[in-house]
């Protein structure tokens, strides 16, 4: 059996992520909105289903394999329906999407920031200590976190652009970041 290996975070990482919490939040509220949306087009498409319509599915089955996470391949979509609906009555529930976005919401945001914290520790050490506040700024493509730091009395200036990246289709919406550091000279 493997042991697990402990990731210790630098307390300059940890200080910096909590400046960035609204703005997480902000896109837990995004992904809120997409799958919504798609709850929403699902319940239209279902009626249509059950009535014996006959419509493209392709999405629709995305999206329940990402809901019940089941995939399958070749899967029909009967298959997926009666995963994703109330499993007493075959249909569907705004209770059991209710209850998967409460658990998802969880390890999205989880997710985010760990994926902020890979990124900063890519360049960051528990040698390095804060020597300004941290500024976080919303910018067009995303946001921008600033601030300086020093690394064996060294001076330097960080700046990660955190670039809006997914949530067009069943990727989840998330962001891309991008790190300068540039040593100050006097």
């Amino acid at each position: 059996m493997t042991k697990k290996k402990e990731v210790i975070i630098p307390e300059i990482i940890t200080n910096v992520i909590s400046k960035c919490d609204d703005l997480i939040n902000q896109a837990m509220e995004r992904e809120y909105s997409r799958f919504t949306k798609l709850n929403e087009s699902y319940k239209t498409w279902l009626s249509g289903f059950e009535a014996g319509h006959k419509f493209q599915y392709g999405p629709i089955i995305q999206f329940l394999q990402y809901i019940s996470g089941k995939y399958r391949v070749g899967g029909s979509v009967e298959y997926y329906v009666l995963s994703y609906s109330h499993p007493n009555k075959g249909e569907y529930s705004q209770e059991s999407f209710d209850k998967w976005f409460e658990k998802y919401k969880e390890e999205y945001k989880t997710n985010q920031i760990w994926k902020l914290t890979q990124s900063m520790m890519k360049h960051l050490t528990d040698k390095d200590s804060l020597s300004s506040n941290v500024r976080v700024s919303k910018t067009p493509k995303g946001f921008c976190v600033e601030f300086q730091y020093l690394n064996d009395g060294q001076l330097f200036n960080y700046q990660t652009d955190a670039i809006e990246a997914g949530g067009h289709n069943i990727q989840c919406f998330h962001y891309r970041y991008i790190t300068k550091i540039k040593k100050v000279t006097n």
